[in-house]
């Protein structure tokens, strides 16, 4: 019986030899998961981090261009005329016009002073269409830059 009780304390011992070297086994493979978790959540962080940073300075380099474009519409502007002058000069042009008409003096007709108006007109609508071109631009470049933004914030 002696020899069963050695023999049953030997299996008992090795069992729990056995026991430690999985517990032991099973410590390092957390451990070594946990790294690697972290390592993957600081990588997932500073990955999110740079899109952020690309996205902010966009949207800053956005607004930069944007700001430009408003010195440089605010300045073509300062350099237009007023409507009331424009109209006064006008006037005072078409009083002229007829004054020179009426006077006999032909060099300067009515109808060639309207095919000028025609022209200058034409041209306004142009610049026109430019300005609302410049706009939308200028709108569509700000969307698309909220729209980076929110991407690279919910990712």
């Amino acid at each position: 019986m002696n020899e069963e009780q050695i023999k049953l304390r030997e299996y008992v011992e090795k069992r729990f030899q056995l026991f430690e070297q999985n517990v032991e086994k099973a410590l390092t493979a957390v451990g070594e998961l946990s790294a690697l978790h972290n390592t993957s959540h600081a990588q997932e962080h500073a990955s999110s981090q740079r899109a952020i940073d690309k996205a902010e300075e966009s949207v800053n380099r956005r607004l930069n261009e944007m700001n430009g474009m408003k010195g440089i519409l605010r300045d073509a502007q300062a350099m237009f005329m007023p409507r009331a002058e424009a109209e006064a000069n006008l006037t005072s042009l078409l009083e002229r016009a007829r004054a020179l008409e009426l006077a006999g003096k032909d060099f300067f007709t009515i109808a060639a002073f309207n095919r000028w108006t025609e022209k200058e007109q034409e041209q306004i609508r142009d610049d026109r269409k430019w300005r609302a071109s410049i706009t939308v631009t200028a709108g569509l470049s700000l969307l698309s830059a909220v729209i980076g933004i929110v991407i690279a914030v919910t990712t």
